[in-house]
């Protein structure tokens, strides 16, 4: 759901600039989330998952778009919210779990988590094809965002 959600941003959303990045990503590239507690609440709460192989700065460009899309969801221009379940509220709780992730080849840099890149054998990480240079993640119209963006969407 995450990543149609994004996807929406990037195409519908006026932020076309991020196409590349998402043509080489797919749903198992984004963080997963679990629910939160014991007990089923409607709707529910997910925690979120980190997924090691993504830079901090990956994860916060992520995380706005869940925010704008959110945003859309709620009042989108022109017309009424759409029937049917909200966008999953996924919050980013202490000690949160991380699990390795499936990391897609072929993204810049500053798209990989440094801390991970350093554990992997020389041929992972030739297998990744890294590209030069670093990836801009600005938003159109947008504020970059920062280490106090919500991570909830």
């Amino acid at each position: 759901q995450s990543y149609r959600d994004r996807r929406f941003v990037i195409i519908y959303l006026g932020q076309a600039q991020h196409k590349a990045l998402f043509e080489r990503m797919s749903a198992a590239n984004m963080s997963e989330d679990e629910t939160d507690g014991d007990t089923v609440e409607h709707p529910p709460v997910y925690r979120i998952v980190i997924a090691e192989w993504q830079s901090e700065e990956l994860r916060l460009f992520l995380w706005t778009l869940d925010t704008l899309y959110r945003a859309y969801w709620k009042k989108p221009p022109g017309s009424r919210r759409k029937a049917g379940n909200p966008p999953r509220t996924r919050l980013l709780r202490a000690g949160c779990k991380t699990v390795p992730g499936v990391a897609p080849a072929g993204l810049w840099e500053n798209c990989y988590n440094p801390a991970w890149l350093s554990k992997l054998a020389p041929w992972e990480r030739e297998a990744l094809d890294i590209q030069e240079g670093n990836y801009d993640f600005s938003l159109t119209g947008i504020a970059a965002p920062s280490a106090s963006t919500d991570p909830q969407t």
